[in-house]
């Protein structure tokens, strides 16, 4: 397929040399068996890394999330340890006073 393309389009519109075509030249052999012998561990499926990449993105979402989630409730929580507290102080101070 690649040397038809060299053979018809590229020789006929850009009067491309046989010596300077990659597929079908033989002077080019190490560039052949760069483009042609890759083994399947090399070809990457880029959609399969996108997903990968959003899934992560999306935990990282989802804990920022739950950590927003339970600083709100230790906040609270304080609150009401503190409301707690200075309810007990002042009934310490009326106790203390004598009312």
């Amino acid at each position: 397929m690649l040397s038809d393309y060299e053979n018809k389009d590229l020789s006929i519109t850009q009067k491309l040399q046989i010596q300077k075509m990659i597929v079908n030249s033989r002077s080019c052999e190490s560039i052949k068996k760069k483009i042609f012998d890759h083994s399947d561990s090399d070809n990457v499926n880029p959609f399969h890394q996108l997903h990968m990449w959003a899934k992560g993105e999306i935990y990282d979402l989802h804990a920022m999330h739950e950590a927003i989630e339970n600083r709100d409730e230790l906040i609270q929580t304080r609150l009401k340890l503190e409301q707690r507290k200075q309810q007990y102080e002042e009934e310490i101070l009326k106790i203390n006073s004598g009312k």
